[in-house]
């Protein structure tokens, strides 16, 4: 039987492999850290978590971010433990809750970094991702659990 709450929940940043553009429905070859969204119960009682791509790439501080795009500077990025990063919110994965896109989910701690997002943080990442809902055309969905909006990979 599977278990009633859900495992992560939003405002967590989770170890993931996030699925890459070249085959975009299985899980990612590497690591990589992602934000989660929103998490939904499947019908068949499987987890589902929407999850946003981050990249260490650090963004010019001299050019403003595109919709979509938020940077996560020093002070921020060290109270989550981490180097500054960028979220960015036009990558969503679609993914079921499982070891094999979760690698660190048989671990105490699940992958889950301890600190999470600050609620002005999700808001930011909510408004941004309410925008993007106008400007589909924008936003790159990938997963097996993706759903019809958007450019496909």
């Amino acid at each position: 039987m599977q278990n009633a709450s859900p495992p992560f929940h939003p405002g967590q940043f989770v170890w993931c492999n996030f699925p890459y553009d070249e085959n975009p429905i299985r899980p990612g070859p590497e690591e990589h850290l992602t934000y989660i969204i929103n998490v939904k119960k499947l019908p068949d009682g499987t987890f589902l978590a929407v999850c946003l791509y981050t990249t260490s790439q650090p963004w010019r501080k001299t050019e403003q971010p595109p919709i979509g795009i938020i940077p996560i500077e020093e002070i921020d990025a060290k109270a989550l433990g981490q180097k500054p990063f960028v979220i960015d919110v036009r990558r969503m994965a679609y993914i079921p809750i499982n070891k094999q896109f979760f690698g660190r989910f048989d671990t105490p701690d699940k992958g889950i970094l301890p600190k999470h997002a600050t609620k002005l943080l999700q808001n930011k990442i909510l408004n941004s991702a309410a925008e993007l809902l106008k400007r589909p055309e924008y936003i790159i969905q990938l997963g097996p659990l993706r759903p019809k909006l958007g450019r496909e990979r």
